[in-house]
């Protein structure tokens, strides 16, 4: 995360119009029957979501986990996640390069190394885990654009951005309803805050962005940050809580940051998000130890 001069801006300071097929696709969050929840096992954990994968450029199976599931339960001496804690310890990894950057298959630039982010990995318990995650009914802070790049990651091959384009990665935090507030004087809701990110690369190859399932436009437009006068109303409005998917990475360099809840874990590429479809009452709980089922797969 880069937070020099001149380099952040809110998204929704960006005059940006929505295209059509975005906004169709913002009508059908808003108001479609996504399909069902999948059956949660017995421990708790719902083992993958019936609908799989909601950007066709990633062929994973999610796992539904909270938030909470990610983090793990033990707080570092700030009050966020340690990498340690995690059934997800270390996240996803590359040979080269920022994994968190890493293009699935598909319309990818050349010299993009083979074969991109991992559906599951073995964590530092050699459990086999999903990587690839959705989380549901969760509220977001503002929308940032930094990090700004004109080429492509080296696990993605180095080369220039089509175009001439100088695209910037717009992220995000989201956290569990109720818990809003991480700082260094409060952490109350830390251990309940993950980082979150839309790719630059990814906008690049055409895999985040306008009419696709991650588009930060559509999302600036269509859901409300947590701490806007709509989302403190009672009942909350349906458009402020979102479901999202993506992989799960440890950011080392960002482990110690209040804007990332003191805490390295993030869900970086973020691949899709959704106005969320699940009920006030679903609800998953907190018990990562009990994190080991792999896609497709019930307790």
């Amino acid at each position: 995360m880069n937070l020099g001069s001149g380099r952040i801006r809110h998204l929704t300071d960006l005059k940006i119009p929505i295209t059509i097929l975005s906004a169709a696709l913002l009508l059908v969050s808003l108001g479609g029957d996504l399909g069902s929840f999948s059956t949660l096992a017995s421990n708790g954990i719902a083992a993958a979501s019936s609908l799989g994968s909601w950007n066709p450029n990633v062929n994973c199976t999610p796992t539904i986990v909270s938030i909470e599931q990610i983090l793990g339960n033990q707080p570092n001496s700030m009050g966020g996640a340690t990498q340690s804690g995690s059934i997800f310890n270390p996240g996803i990894t590359s040979p080269v390069g920022s994994a968190k950057r890493w293009l699935t298959p598909g319309t990818t630039p050349q010299g993009w190394v083979s074969p991109g982010p991992p559906c599951t990995i073995t964590n530092a318990n050699g459990q086999v885990v999903s990587s690839f995650v959705e989380v549901h009914r969760v509220q977001r802070s503002y929308l940032l654009n930094e990090d700004y790049a004109v080429i492509y990651d080296p696990v993605n091959g180095g080369s220039s951005y089509p175009s001439g384009m100088n695209l910037s990665d717009t992220t995000t935090n989201i956290f569990t309803p109720g818990y809003t507030t991480c700082s260094s004087t409060n952490t109350t809701g830390c251990m309940h805050t993950i980082h979150m990110e839309f790719d630059h690369d990814w906008k690049a190859a055409g895999y985040c962005g306008p009419n696709t399932s991650c588009d930060p436009y559509a999302m600036a437009q269509a859901t409300p940050s947590a701490y806007a006068s709509n989302c403190q109303k009672t009942p909350v409005p349906s458009a402020c809580f979102i479901d999202i998917q993506g992989f799960v990475y440890w950011d080392q360099d960002s482990s110690s940051d209040a804007i990332h809840s003191f805490s390295g874990w993030e869900i970086h590429p973020l691949t899709a998000w959704r106005i969320s479809t699940a009920s006030p009452s679903f609800s998953l709980a907190a018990n990562p130890s009990s994190l080991s089922l792999l896609p497709g797969q019930s307790g």
